[in-house]
């Protein structure tokens, strides 16, 4: 697992992807200053129970092991970038109160975007590929409960086990989306 020591180390940074189960994808960071470096891995994982009444730290549960996810290694960089640019702005100029409001903004975005997320994620909801056949289609939301349970992939030929962690409408061995694949 990830360990630090003063800020140098290695650390979790990111979630995205939740799933209603609770699990979400992470990124393993090398850090220095508590600044990311350099990732090394993605990982689903989920929240696991608190050890006892003076356990310190987060633990995870890993439940799959994935290669780097790079769009949320991109919005890490971004952010914590944009992050440094905004605190070298609020020394400057004697109206810093808007940087402040904006800074404040800023600092909130990860845990009002993740709250949002996790609520999705409870709700069930899924957003599908638009359908290429019909022309731009807009993205169909739904239900994952609504949507077909499809046991075997028609392109691997995998048959899903009940402890697979990828979306109903997606096959975890080859990963293709099943309304993409003729039968």
């Amino acid at each position: 697992m990830a360990t630090s020591i003063n800020g140098i180390g290695t650390t979790f940074y990111g979630q995205s992807d939740f799933e209603s189960d609770g699990s979400f994808i992470t990124t393993k960071w090398v850090i220095f200053a508590y600044l990311p470096i350099v990732p090394t891995g993605s990982l689903r994982v989920r929240y696991a129970e608190d050890q006892g009444f003076f356990s310190t730290g987060t633990s995870y549960e890993v439940l799959m092991e994935l290669p780097i996810e790079i769009p949320q290694v991109l919005r890490i960089w971004g952010y914590v970038l944009s992050f440094g640019l905004l605190l070298s702005l609020l020394s400057k100029g004697p109206d810093a109160i808007w940087k402040f409001v904006i800074f404040g903004g800023m600092a909130a975005l990860p845990y009002t975007l993740r709250r949002y997320a996790k609520r999705r994620a409870e709700a069930g909801t899924v957003d599908l590929p638009p359908q290429r056949k019909t022309g731009t289609a807009p993205a169909v939301k739904t239900r994952l409960e609504d949507l077909p349970r499809v046991s075997t992939c028609p392109k691997c030929r995998y048959t899903r086990k009940p402890d697979d962690y990828a979306p109903a409408w997606q096959c975890p061995s080859c990963k293709v989306a099943y309304n993409k694949v003729s039968n």
